[in-house]
């Protein structure tokens, strides 16, 4: 029996040799021009149908039926074809011998072989079949906390929400506004009451943070709310809940034993569309909003609150980060996968544009201008009248991900390039008398580098730098400041421009075009001596930039 010490010692170093095989192979990739390949056969797996001959039935599938056969690729893309993927065939496709082994479906396994990756067919499969039968026993945990939770919700007495409401997904404490704050909040739903375009109909704005108290913003209650599926009236809905339940664990269940696992995979998302399809209209929102965070697969249980006469809507709380290489503009269709959210809220035209390349003139887009998210009820340090507003990306340990986006490219290039930034920044806000005044953009812990964390440490102990609190909304450090200077390409920039201050991307590397469509119009400065000047011409107010003016110009033009 091998002791626990020298089992955790072998693993790390397996874990050190891949790491060292994976960046290799990266860089031998990159070397022999192989990662635009690399980026079409991912944009080639979000058109592979995993189920072609999966049976539609709308007893188990609800209104989602007619489109189960992209519901199953959304799933399956968003929560099998991430990081782990990216890896497996990077190494695959740089290491001789090497062959990718990785939880995927038949049709799935074929594409890659066709697309000469070597494919472990057998480790695959079995792989793929212990993620069915995982998918299904979480399948049967939710439908038996759903009738619990309607049950319980049904034995006590629950007051109805009087007129219409907005539902907002997938929210955290630091997405709504905190109760007794005496500041203006700048979070999602703050955001969403004072946005113009919003509903006007409704009388609250109602998240899932359970915790979180009831507060009023502009006459709009923001208060927590059970989700769709969980609002059951009557015993008798509950009844007819658990009989499908029944029915649909035992035809799930026989389905998975004799290959047809579409069923099992889908079982917890089937439960909750039969939960909303069972509830009454008047309980359901008149708008469901769902941020992007990956998420190219569209709840099941929509489609049953669409039907129902709601409203499903997509949002972006950032801009989209596709940087334009020397070759031009890549398809990056694995971002956005085969979405098919029916709106999408977006900042402006250039966000909008870059979706229609990908999703196509079908969904309906919104321009909102820029979109608030988060806030924490903390204080901005003390900033003089010269501080710079600076917002960076925290560096993640490379083998945290091995991504093949534009992005990556960048950041593959140059992979110092964080540090390059901030230092630069540094140096020449010092030299011209101004203050920085760094946000960064959120904490990721341990996965990110140690010397950004020395470099944190060094800057804290420095004159002339102000560290900011992560969860502190950028707006509200913005409007402290004289100016902003963020790294490409954050989206902090708008923000800056929606203030009407002077914004501008800065890359110390000089790979990033001018014209690249994904500054949104806001400026890109190349090296010191072009920040230099730029800081100086601010910090002269006789000759400042008028970036301030040009954003307030092309956001009323949206």
């Amino acid at each position: 029996m091998i002791d626990l010490p020298i089992w955790k010692a072998l693993v790390a170093r397996r874990k050190r040799q891949r790491l060292r095989g994976l960046i290799r192979g990266y860089a031998l990739l990159k070397r022999e021009g192989r990662i635009a390949d690399l980026r079409a056969l991912r944009n080639g797996l979000v058109d592979v149908a995993v189920a072609s001959h999966a049976s539609a039935s709308t007893r188990f599938f609800g209104a989602g039926a007619e489109h189960l056969e992209r519901m199953l690729r959304q799933f399956v893309l968003e929560r099998y074809a991430g990081p782990a993927l990216n890896r497996a065939i990077i190494y695959a496709k740089a290491k001789r011998g090497a062959s990718v082994a990785h939880p995927m479906p038949r049709a799935w396994r074929r594409y890659l072989a066709s697309s000469g990756v070597a494919v472990d067919h057998f480790r695959s499969a079995i792989a793929w079949a212990v993620v069915v039968l995982m998918r299904y026993l979480h399948g049967i945990v939710t439908l038996v906390r759903l009738l619990r939770s309607n049950l319980n919700n049904n034995s006590n007495a629950w007051a109805e929400i009087q007129g219409h409401y907005v539902y907002f997904d997938g929210l955290t404490a630091a997405n709504i506004p905190q109760v007794g704050s005496s500041t203006a909040s700048y979070d999602i739903c703050s955001w969403y009451i004072r946005w113009p375009d919003r509903s006007h109909l409704i009388t609250a704005v109602c998240h899932g943070v359970s915790e979180a108290g009831a507060v009023v913003v502009d006459g709009v209650t923001v208060k927590y709310e059970r989700p769709p599926y969980e609002q059951l009236s009557g015993g008798h809905a509950i009844v007819r809940l658990a009989l499908w339940g029944v029915w649909a664990v035992l035809a799930a269940g026989v389905g998975m034993l004799l290959g047809r696992w579409q069923k099992a995979l889908l079982l917890a998302e089937a439960a909750k569309s039969r939960a909303v399809q069972l509830t009454t209209p008047d309980r359901l929102a008149v708008d469901y909003w769902f941020h992007y965070s990956g998420n190219v697969f569209r709840p099941m249980w929509t489609y049953e609150a669409e039907r129902h006469g709601a409203a499903v809507t997509m949002y972006f709380y950032s801009t989209c980060d596709q940087i334009k290489l020397k070759s031009g503009y890549a398809s990056q269709r694995f971002e956005w996968g085969p979405a098919c959210w029916p709106r999408y809220v977006v900042w402006d035209t250039f966000q909008a544009a870059m979706l229609r390349r990908d999703l196509g003139p079908d969904p309906e887009m919104i321009i909102s201008g820029p979109i608030h998210y988060s806030d924490a009820p903390l204080a901005v340090p003390p900033v003089s009248g010269t501080g710079f507003a600076v917002f960076d990306v925290q560096t993640n340990r490379r083998s945290a991900h091995f991504g093949i986006s534009t992005l990556a490219d960048f950041w593959a290039a140059y992979p110092d390039v964080h540090m390059r930034f901030l230092r630069d920044v540094r140096d020449v806000l010092a030299k011209c008398g101004g203050a920085m005044v760094l946000k960064g953009k959120r904490d990721i812990g341990s996965r990110g580098e140690k010397r950004y964390s020395a470099l944190m440490q060094e800057f804290a102990a420095s004159d002339g730098v102000i560290l900011v609190n992560s969860g502190i909304s950028a707006v509200r450090v913005i409007q402290c400041c004289c100016a902003g200077i963020s790294i490409p390409f954050t989206s902090t920039a708008l923000y800056v421009r929606e203030q009407g201050l002077p914004s501008v991307y800065y890359d110390p590397t000089g790979w990033i075009q001018k014209d690249d469509l994904g500054a949104h119009g806001i400026p890109i400065l190349s090296g010191k001596e072009e920040l230099r000047a730029w800081v100086a011409a601010v910090l002269d107010t006789s000759g400042v930039p008028d970036a301030g003016d040009k954003g307030r110009a092309i956001v009323s033009g949206n």
